[in-house]
């Protein structure tokens, strides 16, 4: 997944991106389905299961330290209090690639 991730890294910038992208465009709900559906059954419910306390843990402390991060970030370019601790909320929930750079 690294590799397929590099690789459109790389096929961005070259002039054949929006072919590419064109190209690609039909299978787009398919792939990320298929992208979902692979990163689901990686998951081992009885590892969760039985470590559900660290991994809620863990997860309570990276949504609460990354929005702590972003309200910092967020008055330090002047934006209000409020504001910041929106958006440190909306951007606190890692995003796609975290299952795949943390998933081996």
């Amino acid at each position: 997944a690294l590799g397929a991730f590099l690789a459109g890294l790389l096929l961005a910038e070259t002039e054949f991106s929006l072919q590419v992208e064109s190209d690609i465009a039909p299978y787009r709900g398919l792939l990320l389905g298929l992208f979902f559906m692979t990163v689901g059954m990686s998951i081992d419910p009885k590892l969760l299961q039985s470590n559900f306390p660290v991994v809620l843990g863990t997860l309570g402390l990276l949504i609460v330290g990354k929005t702590i991060l972003v309200v910092i970030m967020g008055k330090l370019f002047g934006i209000s209090v409020i504001s910041a601790i929106r958006a440190g909320l909306l951007l606190a929930p890692g995003g796609e690639f975290a299952f795949v750079a943390f998933g081996e």
